[in-house]
């Protein structure tokens, strides 16, 4: 489907994106989320090149990432209103 090169080249991405995804969570900037789901959508195209458990793994933390993301933004709400 997509040449082994790309798919390497893919997953580096991948990882990268993650990485500054961890960091910007952990300094609890909104924009970590945006970053993990992207992270998360390049291991999604590595998973369907390579591994099945991959795609399946990252489409469940993306689903948490999002349901993470809007208690986040639900919380942000609550604690302006005070």
């Amino acid at each position: 489907m997509f040449p082994e090169a790309t798919i390497t080249a893919l997953g580096w991405i991948g990882m990268i994106i993650t990485l500054i995804a961890i960091h910007l969570l952990g300094k609890k900037e909104k924009e970590g989320w945006v970053f993990q789901i992207i992270g998360n959508v390049a291991w999604i195209i590595v998973g369907i090149a390579t591994s099945y458990g991959l795609v399946i793994l990252n489409i469940i933390i993306t689903i948490i990432a999002i349901k993470s993301y809007r208690r986040w933004d639900r919380d942000e709400m609550v604690d302006n209103s005070r």
